[in-house]
C-alpha cells in the first residue's frame, strides 16, 4: 500500500477549568469512512481509496479534548480496494494488515499535532515524553 496523501480536516482543542486531583488521559483512533477517490494516479491495476478518521483526546475529568479529523488517500491494487470497500460498506471493518498501517500512520501525524495543541493549552501531553534523569557518578562510570 502505498499513502499519497494526508489532510487534516478539522481540528478543535478546548480547556475547561476545575480540574482537581488525578488526570486521565484517553487517546482514542476511530474509522468515519472509507470510499473509492477519484485519482490519475498510478497504474491502470490500482486505485485510491479515501479514509476518514478521528483521534481523540480526553482529559478526564472534564479538563478538555482535542478532537482531530483526518483523511488519508491510499492506493492498493484495484480488486483490494473494490473488496476493502464492500467489507467496509457491509460490516464497517477493515484488513487488520490495512488497519495497522493507516492507524501507524495517522497516529504518527495526529499525536504530534495533539502534543503541540496540549502544549498551547497547557494540558499534559497526551503521550508520554521521555525524561531526563540524572544521577550521582559511581566509580564504574569513571572507568
Amino acid at each position: 500500500m502505498s499513502i499519497v496523501g494526508f489532510n487534516f480536516t478539522k481540528i478543535t482543542a478546548e480547556k475547561r477549568d476545575g480540574a482537581k486531583g488525578k488526570i486521565n488521559i484517553k487517546n482514542n483512533v476511530i474509522v468515519k469512512d472509507v470510499v473509492e477517490q477519484p485519482m490519475s494516479l498510478g497504474t491502470k491495476d490500482t486505485k485510491a481509496m479515501k479514509v476518514d478518521f478521528q483521534f481523540v483526546s480526553e482529559y478526564l475529568p472534564d479538563l478538555g479534548n482535542i478532537t482531530i479529523d483526518s483523511s488519508i488517500i491510499a492506493l492498493r491494487p484495484v480488486s483490494e480496494i473494490t473488496q476493502i470497500i464492500k467489507d467496509w460498506k457491509g460490516n464497517k471493518q477493515l484488513p487488520s494488515d490495512l488497519i495497522e498501517q493507516l492507524f501507524s500512520y495517522v497516529l504518527r501525524r495526529c499525536n504530534i499535532k495533539a502534543i503541540m495543541l496540549a502544549e498551547d493549552l497547557n494540558l499534559p501531553s497526551p503521550v508520554p515524553l521521555p525524561r531526563v534523569e540524572t544521577r550521582p557518578k559511581t566509580d564504574a562510570d569513571e572507568k
